[in-house]
C-alpha cells in the first residue's frame, strides 16, 4: 500500500511543483497557446522542462526531483521499494509527455487544422502577447538549443539521411540532463527511506487516527489542485546620391524616408576570400512604438496580422551569396558577420542558411543564391548608433539623418537598414531593355558597381499642423529635426521630395501634389530625363537650387478627420462575459455602409451568443450603434483582446478606425483537471491505435491496478488485525561497543 500511495503522490507532487516552477518563458508560451491547444500545452511544457532541463543549471528542477524522491522514500520506508517506485515515477513522465503531445494533436484535429488555408490558420492563432518577442523566443531553455541544432542540421539533410540519426544528433547534448533525473530521484528516495522509520514513528505519535490522516491527505490533495500558479553623374569619382522624402495622406498619416547610396564606400572589405561570391549584405533594425496605425491599413482581417509583429526581431542581418554550397557559404558568411559586429559594435547569432534555387518564373533571370540569416539581441537604440559610419564624411543629408535617429523619438514606427548590393547579379530583373548607344558605357559601369546604402523609414499617425484654413506637413518638424538639410559637395544628385494625397481637396487640376527640390543643374540632361519620367505621376513641381526650410514642407488644403468612435466595454457574470461595442458618429455628416468586425471571439472560438460582425446602412450625426455578444473561455490560458475594426464610407471614400482593447482574460490551469485531460487524450489515442479497443484495454489495466491495491490493503489490514506490529528497521547504533558485540 505504501508504494502505491508513494507512486501516486509522487506523480501529483512532481506535476504540481513542476507547473509552479515552470520557466517564465514557457509560462508565456503556454498562456499564449493555451486557448488554442488546451491544458495539454501546459502539461507538455512542464514535463519537457522537468525531463530535459539541465539540473546543474536550473537548480529548481534538481530540487523538485530531490523533493519527490525524498517523499517516495519516506512513504515507502524500504530502500528497495523506494528505489523501484522512484524509477517507475521517472519512467511514467515519458508516457505522460507523449499523452500531452497526443492531446495537442487531437485539439488541432478537432478544429480541422489540416483542412484550413494559410489565412484561416493565421486567423485562429491567439494574439501574441507583448512579452513574447522574437528575441525572447531564442531565450527559452532547451527549445532555443534544439532550434539552433536543427538549423545547423537542416542544410545537411538529404534524401538518404537516416531520420533516427538526426534524432540522435539532436538528443545527444541532452542525454546527461535526462539521465541525471532518475539518478537524483532514486538516490533521494533511498535517503528518504533511511530516515523514514524515525519520521513514521513521529507521525504515528502525532496523528494516531488513520481515518483522520486519510481525510487530511484528501484535503491536502484538493488544496494543492486549487492553488493558482502564476516573453549630372560623374562616374570617374564614383556615384553618391542622397534623398529625403515624405508623404502624407488625407487623414494626416505620414511616411518619411531617407536614402544614401555610395559606390565608393566599402561597408565590408571586398578583397578577402570570405567576400568572394557575396552579392549583398544588410543589417536592419526596427521598432514599432505604437502598432495602432497598422489597424487603419486597408487590409482585410488586419487584426489577424498586427500581433505577428512581435515575431520580427528588433535587429537582424542577412548575407546573400552566389551558389548553394551551404557549408562553405556559412563559413564565409560568419567571417563577414564578425567584421560587421566589430564595425557596428553589435552581436549576432546565426539562425539559418537558406538556399534560393529560383524554381519559379525568375529562374532564368536570377542565379542560384544562398541567404544566411542572423538575429541580434541589440535594440534599435544600440543598433542605430553606428549606422552612419562611413557616410558622415560626405556631409550633406547625413547631418539631417543623424539628428533624425533619436532614441527619444515619438514616431510610431521606425526602420533603418545599412548594407551593400552588387547590381550585376540582379541585372536580369532590372526593368531596362533598350539602352541608348551613347549611354552603354555608363550603364555597364553602374551595373558592375557595388552600392553601399543607408535607408531610413518612419511612420506616424499625426503629422499635420493647422495653419489657418489649411494644414502643413513638415518633414523636419515631424522628425524633430531643427537643421535644414544641405546638399553634399560629393553628391551626384540630391533630392528633397514632399508629397500629399491627391484626395485632399484639390481645387485646381494643376495644383501640385508632389514637390521636388534637387541639386541637378537646371539645363542638365539628367533633370530633363527625370522631368519626362515623372510626368505620369500627376501634378509634380520640380525646382533646382540650394535647399530652403520650406522645401521640406507641403500644404494640405483639407484634412478628413471624422470623429467616429468605437468603444468596447465588458461586464462579467460568473464564467461568462458580455462585450458591448458602441459606435458614435460625432461628425457633421452622415456616414454610410458601416461594417464592424471584432475578431476576438472568433479567433478564440469562445462566442456563446450574438455575432462578432454587424453591418449598418447609415449612421446620422450624433447617432450611436450598439452591438453586444457573450463569450465564455473554457480552456486555460490568456485571452488577449484585439481592437474591433470599423469601416465606413464618407464622400465615396472608405475609412477605417478601431476601438480600444479590454483587459486580458486569464484562465489558470488546474493540475487535477490537466491530469484528467491527459488521461482522456491517452484514452483517445489508444482507442485509435487499437481499432476501438482502447477503452477495453484501459479498463482492464485499471481493474488490475485496483486489484493490486485491494490485495495490498487486505494484507495490511490482516496484519493489523492479527496484532502483528509493522516492521520498523532500527537505525544502526553509533556506539563502538555495540558494533563490537555485533561483530562477535
Amino acid at each position: 500500500m505504501r508504494k502505491t500511495l508513494a507512486y501516486l503522490l509522487s506523480l501529483l507532487t512532481l506535476f504540481t511543483i513542476g507547473l509552479a516552477i515552470l520557466h517564465p518563458s514557457y509560462k508565456i508560451l503556454a498562456d499564449w497557446l493555451g486557448p488554442l491547444l488546451g491544458s495539454h500545452i501546459y502539461t507538455m511544457f512542464t514535463f519537457i522542462y522537468l525531463i530535459l532541463a539541465n539540473p546543474f543549471r536550473y537548480t529548481t528542477v534538481a530540487i523538485t526531483w530531490i523533493i519527490v524522491g525524498l517523499l517516495i522514500g519516506i512513504i515507502s520506508g524500504k530502500k528497495l521499494g523506494a528505489s523501484i517506485t522512484a524509477l517507475f515515477t521517472w519512467l511514467t513522465t515519458i508516457p505522460l509527455l507523449a499523452a500531452s503531445i497526443a492531446g495537442i494533436y487531437l485539439n488541432l484535429e478537432s478544429i480541422g487544422i489540416s483542412n484550413k488555408e494559410v489565412t484561416e490558420i493565421i486567423s485562429i492563432i491567439p494574439t501574441i502577447p507583448s512579452q513574447l518577442t522574437f528575441n525572447k523566443l531564442f531565450q527559452i531553455p532547451i527549445f532555443s538549443d534544439i532550434f539552433f541544432q536543427l538549423m545547423e542540421t537542416i542544410p545537411r539533410i538529404e534524401e538518404t539521411t537516416d531520420p533516427s540519426a538526426i534524432l540522435m544528433e539532436l538528443a545527444s547534448p541532452h542525454l546527461v540532463s535526462i539521465a541525471a533525473k532518475p539518478v537524483l530521484i532514486i538516490i533521494s528516495a533511498i535517503l528518504g527511506a533511511a530516515v523514514s522509520s524515525t519520521l513514521i514513528q513521529t507521525i504515528r505519535n502525532t496523528i494516531p487516527d488513520r481515518k483522520n490522516a486519510m481525510g487530511a491527505l484528501i484535503i491536502l490533495i484538493i488544496s494543492l489542485s486549487l492553488v493558482p500558479f502564476s516573453t549630372c553623374l560623374n562616374l570617374e569619382d564614383g556615384v553618391y546620391t542622397e534623398v529625403i522624402g515624405g508623404y502624407t495622406d488625407e487623414r494626416g498619416r505620414a511616411i518619411i524616408s531617407q536614402l544614401l547610396v555610395d559606390n565608393q564606400l566599402e561597408i565590408v572589405p571586398m578583397d578577402n576570400d570570405e567576400t568572394q561570391g557575396l552579392v549583398a549584405s544588410m543589417v536592419l533594425t526596427q521598432k514599432i512604438y505604437d502598432p495602432s496605425i497598422l489597424y487603419t491599413l486597408p487590409i482585410e482581417d488586419i487584426t489577424n496580422y498586427v500581433h505577428l509583429r512581435n515575431l520580427i526581431p528588433n535587429t537582424f542581418a542577412v548575407n546573400l551569396y552566389l551558389g548553394e554550397d551551404t557549408d562553405s557559404i556559412q563559413e564565409k558568411s560568419n567571417q563577414v558577420i564578425n567584421y560587421i559586429e566589430q564595425d557596428l559594435d553589435l552581436q549576432f547569432k546565426e539562425v539559418i542558411a537558406l538556399p534560393l534555387r529560383n524554381d519559379g518564373e525568375l529562374n532564368t533571370a536570377l542565379p542560384t543564391m544562398t541567404a544566411v540569416f542572423y538575429y541580434s539581441q541589440n535594440n534599435i537604440e544600440e543598433a542605430s548608433e553606428n549606422l552612419l559610419k562611413g557616410f558622415t564624411e560626405n556631409g550633406g543629408f547625413t547631418r539631417f539623418i543623424e539628428e533624425t535617429i533619436n532614441p527619444e523619438s515619438h514616431l510610431d514606427i521606425e526602420v533603418y537598414a545599412r548594407g551593400f548590393i552588387h547590381a550585376e547579379p540582379f541585372e536580369g530583373i532590372i526593368p531596362v531593355t533598350d539602352i541608348p548607344q551613347n549611354y552603354t558605357d555608363e550603364y555597364n559601369t553602374l551595373i558592375e558597381s557595388r552600392y553601399s546604402f543607408l535607408a531610413g523609414l518612419q511612420i506616424t499617425e499625426n503629422a499635420l499642423d493647422p495653419q489657418g484654413s489649411s494644414y502643413l506637413f513638415d518633414i523636419s518638424s515631424t522628425l524633430g529635426v531643427e537643421a535644414t538639410p544641405n546638399y553634399s559637395t560629393n553628391s551626384d544628385g540630391s533630392f528633397i521630395i514632399t508629397a500629399r494625397s491627391n484626395k485632399t481637396g484639390i481645387t485646381e487640376p494643376l495644383d501640385p501634389t508632389t514637390h521636388i527640390k534637387t541639386s541637378l543643374p537646371e539645363n542638365s540632361m539628367e533633370l530633363m530625363i527625370l522631368s519626362t519620367l515623372i510626368q505620369e505621376l500627376g501634378a509634380v513641381e520640380i525646382e533646382t537650387g540650394p535647399p530652403q526650410p520650406f522645401d521640406t514642407q507641403i500644404t494640405v488644403p483639407e484634412v478628413k478627420t471624422p470623429e467616429v468612435t468605437a468603444t468596447k466595454t465588458s461586464q462579467r457574470d460568473n464564467d461568462e462575459t458580455t462585450v458591448t461595442i458602441t459606435v458614435t458618429n460625432n461628425y457633421y455628416d452622415t456616414i454610410i455602409n458601416l461594417k464592424l468586425i471584432d475578431s476576438f471571439p472568433k479567433k478564440y472560438r469562445i462566442l456563446t451568443s450574438g455575432t462578432n460582425t454587424v453591418t449598418e446602412t447609415t449612421l446620422a450625426p450624433e447617432e450611436t450603434l450598439t452591438h453586444s455578444y457573450t463569450i465564455k473561455p473554457k480552456k486555460p490560458g490568456k485571452y488577449t483582446d484585439t481592437p474591433a475594426v470599423l469601416s465606413y464610407e464618407l464622400d465615396e471614400e472608405t475609412i477605417l478606425t478601431y476601438s480600444n482593447t479590454l483587459e486580458s482574460i486569464e484562465n489558470t490551469p488546474n493540475p487535477i483537471t490537466m491530469i484528467a485531460d491527459n488521461y482522456r487524450a491517452s484514452l483517445s489515442i489508444l482507442n485509435m491505435m487499437t481499432n476501438g479497443n482502447g477503452f477495453l484495454l484501459t479498463y482492464t489495466l485499471l481493474a488490475l491496478i485496483t486489484l493490486v491495491a485491494i490485495i495490498d490493503i487486505y494484507k495490511y489490514m490482516r496484519k493489523r488485525s492479527n496484532g502483528e506490529p509493522e516492521e520498523v528497521t532500527d537505525p544502526p547504533s553509533l556506539k563502538p561497543e555495540d558494533n563490537h558485540e555485533a561483530l562477535q
